[in-house]
């Protein structure tokens, strides 16, 4: 999953990530770009969204500094 995500900005965040079609939602996502499991809070709030678990393969995230 690192290989979709690309720095959009400063030290390398925030940054886009590319939802992969093996990802399940913003949790598993936190988890695999190596961040605390709660991190997952932090992207919807960056995202704006309401239901974490609707992600797409092929959606943008903003995935925010820690």
């Amino acid at each position: 999953p690192l290989a979709s995500a690309s720095p959009t900005g400063g030290a390398g965040c925030p940054y886009t990530y590319i939802v992969e079609p093996d990802d399940t939602g913003l949790f598993r996502i936190a988890i695999d770009l190596g961040y605390d499991p709660e991190f997952w809070i932090k992207i919807a709030e960056a995202n704006n969204l309401t239901e974490p678990w609707l992600v797409y393969p092929g959606d943008e995230l903003t995935i925010p500094c820690p």
